[in-house]
């Protein structure tokens, strides 16, 4: 009997569920309460924002149009066209002094392009029209009026703090020309107005909540307002000096540098529109709430701490949980009782009853009376155990009749597999035989290597050698295919070739390669329906003809080339020489024209040839082909050694390339070393 039974897990199930119910039920309440509070918390962010805008606009922008005009009046450019002039200085300090009542403060200034003076009344102090310095370049308290000279637009918006007594002013340039059609215009100098933000600013501090950090930047990101009067960047519409603590976008993540630039984007396209924008902002997340002020071309940005606005208070919460776990456990309860009476107690008499036929006791009684579900599967319950028992009987039987005729198949495929295996070692014996007196050949003028690999046991790729009087005969062959099909086809060339070297005179590789192509076609395979173009019968063929008597070499191939490596130290570039054999296979499509190449031997020369086995081989961490550069590396590396000791170098460097890929083709080599 289960210690842990369905009752408990019953009840326990419930009580999971009932708590992951109230789980769900609390964090959707956070949740709720969570996504009301950020609403109010956006609302409140854009109303404050909006209200900062207005507040700021109207002086601001007043001033603003003011100078402008002023820069505009036909005085100021007569006067700074020639400053010289008595009549032109009285009429415009006559009209400056009744134009300076609009004014902040009643402060103008003016800066001349010609003279380099500057000029500024106010009304701290008695009006006067000598210029109280001139300006120098170089200087940074005047890089303001060369910024502004040099500048394209029309005017730009300084800020200048005072952090002794946290104060800050707003200049206002605007360039004086002696035109209005800027195409022609002459900028004569620079004038305008200040006006005093402090005590607007801190008004608009005051009236803000905690937790809120107001901010005024510009196009580039540098602070015009900010709470801290160190953060402001000084003259940064002149082209100031800024850093992180000076330039907000300096002072964020790329990320939200980049978010926060297309916010300022955005409120530029649409009048009066605020943007919202969550970010990190000296290590902790702020909401940032953005819109323009396009009047003096700032962006007005109120940084809000989430934190600042309280979440609600968890009591509410707490108190529906409890009321809610109390409800759902009385459920529970009830719920419980109910089960076990009607579903539990029943069951349990079934399982007794399941318990006993398991055991083999079949005339165990089940609750087979009911007329309920539970009656129901009592009577399956009875019918399944006796085809159960019926059943077991039978796959018994079979699974003893699949047992003796598995063994006697996989008996059989021994069998097979054995003598297959016997067959293709028998097979490699045999090519082996039938080439060992062409390998065997050793000569007291030339130093032999050779490498033989077949891609199988046995293989399509066979090499030749023959002494006949003074000449010696070397030659490396690669049939069509290999395994089994290109072993039989190494015979059938093998015959051909001995057939061509008796019927053509010594010493003329390519009449033997001309002869070997024409038996090949005249002993064509045929496949399917008399069709010859089924098989595959191409050979690749590279014949070497010796004197060694007159210390001369002639070579002819069929797709195979020779290389040849003059003795001492050598580079690939310019002494390795290439005699390139035909580009066309022996009994491949059309017949081939076979030309030779002399070369003259010197005592320490090698001579190389190679199979496509060897070239095309893949390896490597790209899974190229070896290639002949490779091949041409190991001829330049190991050259001065024995033609054995090159060969194995060879095969050495190939099986070092090829790494843990499979070899895919049969690979052979012919390596002379003349003495």
């Amino acid at each position: 009997m289960a210690t842990f039974g369905l009752r408990a897990k019953s009840l326990l199930l419930m009580g999971l569920v009932s708590l992951l119910v109230l789980l769900v039920a609390t964090a959707v309440s956070w949740q709720v309460v969570g996504g009301v509070q950020a609403f109010f918390v956006e609302q409140y962010a854009q109303t404050t924002t909006a209200l900062a805008r207005e507040r700021l606009v109207a002086p601001v922008s007043r001033q603003l149009a003011l100078a402008r005009r002023f820069a505009s009046l036909t005085s100021t450019r007569d006067w700074l066209a020639d400053e010289t002039d008595p009549g032109k200085v009285r009429r415009f300090f006559t009209e400056a002094r009744s134009y300076s009542q609009s004014f902040e403060d009643g402060l103008y200034f003016v800066g001349s392009a010609s003279t380099l003076n500057y000029y500024l009344n106010d009304r701290s102090g008695p009006e006067s029209s000598q210029a109280r310095y001139r300006m120098r370049s170089g200087n940074p308290a005047n890089d303001w009026f060369f910024t502004s000279m040099a500048a394209r637009a029309a005017y730009n918006i300084n800020v200048d703090t005072d952090p002794a007594v946290k104060g800050v002013k707003v200049w206002f340039n605007v360039a004086v020309t002696d035109s209005d059609d800027p195409a022609v215009a002459r900028r004569l100098g620079v004038a305008g107005t200040g006006i005093d933000l402090t005590g607007l600013l801190q008004d608009y501090r005051d009236s803000l909540g905690s937790g809120i950090t107001p901010m005024a930047i510009n196009r580039n990101g540098a602070i015009q307002m900010h709470p801290d009067w160190s953060r402001v960047a000084m003259n940064s519409g002149a082209g100031g000096i800024e850093d992180r603590q000076t330039n907000l976008l300096a002072g964020l993540s790329p990320q939200d540098a980049d978010a926060l630039r297309a916010a300022m984007v955005r409120t530029t396209a649409i009048d009066k529109s605020i943007e919202l924008l969550s970010v990190q902002m000296d290590g902790a997340p702020r909401l940032l709430a953005i819109t323009y002020l396009e009047e003096i071309q700032w962006y007005v940005v109120n940084a809000f701490d989430p934190a600042a606005v309280q979440p609600a208070r968890m009591q509410t919460l707490i108190v529906g949980a409890v009321v809610t776990a109390l409800l759902l456990l009385a459920a529970v309860l009830g719920i419980g009782l109910v089960v076990s009476r009607m579903v539990l107690r029943p069951l349990h008499q079934l399982q007794r009853g399941v318990l006993a036929v398991g055991q083999g006791r079949y005339d165990m009684p089940l609750p087979e009376n009911r007329r309920d579900e539970f009656g129901d599967l009592s009577r399956m319950f009875r019918f399944m155990a006796q085809e159960v028992q019926r059943t077991t009987q039978t796959l018994e039987q079979r699974v003893e009749e699949r047992t003796r005729d598995l063994a006697e198949a996989n008996r059989v495929m021994t069998v097979a597999q054995r003598q297959i295996s016997d067959s293709l070692d028998y097979a490699r014996l045999i090519q082996r035989g039938l080439l060992a007196k062409d390998v065997a050949c050793t000569d007291a003028a030339v130093d032999i290597g050779w490498l033989w690999q077949p891609k199988d046991v046995v293989g399509g790729d066979f090499h030749f050698s023959r002494r006949i009087g003074d000449t010696l005969i070397l030659g490396l062959f690669d049939c069509a295919g290999h395994g089994v099909p290109g072993a039989l086809m190494t015979m059938r060339t093998h015959a051909a070739l001995e057939q061509a070297l008796a019927d053509t005179p010594p010493g003329d590789p390519a009449a033997v390669l001309t002869r070997l192509d024409a038996l090949l076609r005249d002993s064509p395979l045929i496949g399917p329906a008399g069709d010859s173009r089924f098989f595959a019968t191409g050979v690749d063929a590279g014949l070497l003809m010796i004197d060694t008597a007159r210390r001369r070499a002639v070579f002819s191939g069929a797709r195979i080339d020779l290389y040849s490596r003059p003795p001492g130290a050598v580079t690939r570039a310019d002494v390795i020489d290439c005699a390139t054999g035909s580009r066309r296979s022996l009994g491949d499509g059309k017949p081939a024209t076979f030309s030779t190449a002399e070369i003259p031997l010197i005592a320490g020369q090698c001579l190389y040839m190679v199979s496509d086995g060897i070239l095309d081989q893949s390896g490597g961490p790209e899974g190229f082909g070896f290639g002949r550069h490779r091949l041409l590396d190991v001829v330049l590396t190991h050259g001065t050694g024995g033609a054995a000791a090159q060969i194995a170098a060879l095969a050495a460097a190939v099986t070092d390339y090829q790494g843990p890929l499979p070899q895919r083709d049969d690979m052979t080599a012919l390596c002379v070393r003349l003495k």
